[in-house]
């Protein structure tokens, strides 16, 4: 059964009446979320794009690491030469110094644990790379260990 108003209209018609400003304010809440959408839209376009040439670069650097670094020599597992997943592992597991142990009994004084480290375990090797003005490059890490500013920064 459908009410009629006293001007002949049903009730449901009039339910669904709006004025002015209720549209003007869908309008721009439409908009709005229109402007999101598009900007959301955007924002994954361009991550993913850099995600695109990230992996891209990322597989030369692999290659580069496995088979032309100036350290593709060092002896060690097949896979360091490609992933330090293994070393993470065991960083995370508390059991690097095991792991890294083990390498040097299976590979000798040097070993390479990942695609951009090597483990010396040698005194002579640990003098030679530690001493001051030795010419090997070194991590941040090792600049936490100093006393004194970096000079340059």
């Amino acid at each position: 059964m459908i009410n009629i108003t006293s001007s002949g209209i049903p009730t449901h018609i009039l339910s669904f009446t709006m004025t002015m400003a209720d549209f003007q304010i869908d309008l721009l809440q439409f908009v709005r979320t229109l402007i999101t959408f598009a900007v959301f839209i955007l924002i994954i376009k361009v991550h993913s794009t850099s995600r695109a040439l990230l992996v891209h670069n990322s597989h030369k650097q692999i290659a580069y690491d496995a088979f032309a670094s100036p350290i593709k020599h060092v002896p060690g597992p097949f896979y360091s030469r490609f992933t330090r997943l293994p070393l993470k592992l065991a960083i995370m597991s508390g059991r690097r110094s095991f792991f890294v142990d083990d390498l040097h009994k299976q590979y000798g004084p040097v070993v390479r644990i990942a695609p951009t480290e090597i483990s010396i375990a040698s005194v002579d090797g640990f003098k030679e790379i530690h001493r001051v003005g030795g010419g090997y490059l070194k991590s941040d890490w090792y600049g936490q260990l100093a006393n004194f500013p970096k000079l340059g920064s």
